[in-house]
């Protein structure tokens, strides 16, 4: 289900308070432009590092996936992004991720990013 997505400085105050508390203060987020699951999706900078923090509204449908995707991310083979840590506050549930760099995968057919889409479904099966 879709959420509308917002940026960072719309979230509530204690929401961003709550997630400063794991962080410290936050100096920049930029939005995610892509997906469409999250109402807040940023790439977020600090002074000690680059996370990226995605949410829903607390009461939003949304939510048992969210703790689902938490509850399995220590799971995940190694080449995921690692749950740094899981809030609820401010009427928002956050979590907060390792930042991973990339972009969208090329399909073609020859594109070079086969053998690694490939090798990234083979890790997934163990």
């Amino acid at each position: 289900m879709p959420v509308d997505r917002i940026h960072w400085t719309e979230l509530p105050a204690a929401a961003r308070a709550a997630v400063e508390a794991h962080t410290g203060p936050v100096l920049s987020a930029d939005t995610a432009q892509a997906g469409v699951n999250s109402g807040i999706a940023a790439t977020v900078r600090t002074a000690e590092t680059v996370l990226f923090v995605k949410g829903v509204p607390a009461d939003h449908p949304q939510v048992p996936t969210q703790h689902r995707e938490a509850a399995i991310n220590p799971y995940l083979p190694p080449a995921s992004p690692r749950m740094l840590w899981h809030v609820q506050a401010g009427g928002w549930d956050l979590i907060g991720y390792q930042r991973l760099t990339g972009r969208h995968a090329d399909y073609t057919p020859g594109s070079p990013d086969l053998p690694l889409i490939a090798h990234a479904v083979a890790e997934l099966q163990v």
